[in-house]
């Protein structure tokens, strides 16, 4: 058992961003400024919109997502069905791998983000860096530290919007479980999934694992990055 304070939020949501420009277009990074940013495809804005609609009756109160565009793009899409706001946590990034990068990712910064996404709150800064390269270890103990920061942060129900990586990690630290000895218990996350974790006193639950019944389109999810 960790030895962590008592958390603040009582119930978890975590989503995987939507459907990637570069999954539909496996060309479009030969050209692009920012190779390994992509944004969302059509079908991730859907998704992401169906995704916010499947969340208004849930009553979030507070949503954070990695920096990187494709989970950006997805946390305002979700956001602008709430009519509500959402801030930024690096410590919710991809899994900086350097077998999938060549280089640090480079990501816009909040005031570029800001100014094309109104429901972005500039106000909160990030509680955990993301740090080049990374092993797998380094990545799961990155996230750790970013939930338990945000879920000792605010009351009531949250929403994390990441990658592939970090919502095992999320769910992992959450749960307390090692992936070594439980690597199954995420092995697909399609894009726009929804997992849920209830709390109850200072343990969590997993009340929905990798939920796709709100979207009228899944991936299959087998793709980390």
């Amino acid at each position: 058992m960790l030895n962590r304070p008592q958390p603040r939020a009582s119930t978890v949501w975590i989503v995987r961003h939507g459907n990637r420009k570069d999954f539909e277009d496996p060309e479009w990074h030969r050209t692009a400024v920012r190779p390994y940013d992509p944004p969302l495809s059509e079908e991730g804005r859907r998704q992401a919109r169906e995704t916010g609609r499947r969340l208004v009756r849930e009553n979030i109160t507070h949503i954070w997502s990695s920096p990187f565009l494709r989970c950006v793009e997805t946390a305002q899409l979700i956001a602008d069905e709430m009519n509500g706001s959402f801030k930024l946590e690096e410590g919710l990034s991809e899994w900086l791998n350097p077998e999938w990068f060549s280089y640090r990712p480079d990501t816009r910064d909040p005031e570029w983000l800001q100014r094309r996404y109104s429901r972005l709150d500039t106000g909160y800064e990030s509680a955990v860096r993301a740090t080049f390269p990374e092993t797998r270890s380094q990545m799961l103990e990155r996230v750790g530290r970013a939930v338990d920061r945000l879920v000792n942060l605010e009351h009531g129900n949250i929403l994390l919007v990441g990658h592939g990586a970090s919502v095992q990690g999320s769910v992992a630290r959450l749960l307390e479980v090692d992936l070594r000895e439980k690597g199954d218990l995420l092995l697909s996350i399609p894009c726009c999934s929804l997992v849920r974790l209830n709390r109850e006193k200072a343990s969590w639950s997993l009340e929905l694992k990798a939920d796709t019944a709100h979207l009228s389109q899944v991936n299959s999810g087998q793709r980390f990055i």
